[in-house]
């Protein structure tokens, strides 16, 4: 069963079965198979001749053992001829069996070297139908990274486009926005001109109620001050009748310059440069206080001014000088004559003239 099986599997079958499963995907699987089945007949034919290989040997003894048999038995050479054919029909299915079994590899290894061929064809096939692929897949990304340009051009376009039209209608309300503007601006000039005109004529009118005005409130404040005058000087007759000048001063000058001359101010070669300034201060304002108090007796009235060769001035009565002290307050000042002889002068005795 076993050579009948391989004798009816012919090399145009294997042919037409690997030409299906180059242009097939699903015969593939099935020469796969049938290579694996020719694998095990393969396999099967190896032990076959392994098995044939110790039957020869066995056989071969066997022989051995009837030669040996015969050798010692001659009488019976009918068994041993009919043993040696016996042999030989054996030897020659041996053989025959050998034979088949030598071409049955040789049909295995064609069919093996044809279904290795088809599979080289089928890789080569398949290999370039993935380069096929791939270059499909490459240029498929070549146009989808033109399209994705073409997208974001055509989104830029349409932001540029959306610009455009945001500037056109900036310019257009800019565009109206000035003509308003010019609008506004001559309806302005002519509502300030014509303000202008009523603000001078308002200008006018107040400037001859302000006249008016200023006449009136002069004279207004005229009277005012006459009665303010008036009031003030009623209240310092009053005030004059009340004041008490004080005979003694409110400080002793005598005890201030005692200080000054002792210590730390005395002597000035151990005394500091602060009390020593301060010492000068204070002496500097005495002096200034006194001098101060002597220009006051200036403005003393007429009746304590006595003009003779020399100019007497005492104070008023009602005068506080800044140095408070009998002396300050009732020593007169004398003013030597500035011409005591004037006759010499023409200008200057029109001068004392005049003033007398």
């Amino acid at each position: 069963m076993r050579s009948a099986s391989l004798s009816s599997l012919y090399t145009s079958d294997l042919e037409g079965e690997a030409a299906t499963a180059v242009s097939s995907y699903t015969m593939l699987l099935y020469t796969v198979t049938i290579l694996l089945r020719l694998l095990r007949v393969e396999n099967q034919s190896e032990i076959y001749k392994n098995a044939l290989e110790r039957t020869d040997a066995e056989t071969k003894k066997i022989l051995a053992d009837l030669s040996e048999k015969l050798s010692e038995s001659q009488r019976q050479e009918t068994v041993s001829e009919r043993v040696e054919r016996r042999l030989q029909e054996i030897e020659q299915e041996m053989r025959t069996e050998r034979q088949l079994v030598e071409r049955r590899q040789d049909q295995l290894g064609h069919m093996s070297v044809q279904l290795q061929e088809a599979l080289r064809k089928r890789d080569a096939k398949a290999d370039e139908m993935e380069g096929l692929m791939q270059n499909k897949l490459l240029k498929s990304e070549n146009e989808k990274s033109k399209i994705e340009d073409l997208h974001s051009q055509l989104l830029r376009a349409e932001a540029d486009r959306v610009d455009l039209q945001h500037q056109v209608s900036q310019v257009a309300l800019h565009r109206q926005s000035c003509h308003d503007e010019q609008e506004d601006n001559r309806r302005i000039r002519s509502v300030v001109e014509r303000s202008e005109r009523e603000k001078q004529e308002l200008e006018k009118q107040i400037l001859e109620l302000r006249a008016k005005l200023n006449h009136s409130a002069v004279m207004s404040e005229v009277e005012e001050l006459k009665q303010c005058i008036e009031h003030k000087d009623k209240e310092k007759a009053q005030l004059a009748m009340h004041i008490e000048m004080s005979p003694s001063p409110a400080w002793d000058l005598n005890l201030v310059l005692r200080c000054l001359m002792g210590p730390p101010f005395e002597p000035l070669v151990t005394c500091s440069l602060c009390h020593h300034s301060r010492k000068v201060s204070l002496l500097v304002a005495v002096t200034s206080a006194r001098y101060v108090g002597e220009l006051g007796a200036l403005m003393a009235p007429p009746q304590h001014n006595i003009f003779q060769k020399k100019v007497t001035l005492r104070p008023h009565p009602k005068f506080l000088s800044k140095i408070v002290s009998s002396f300050h307050l009732n020593q007169p000042i004398h003013l030597p004559s500035f011409f005591p002889k004037p006759h010499g002068n023409k200008r200057e005795a029109t001068w004392i003239s005049e003033e007398h």
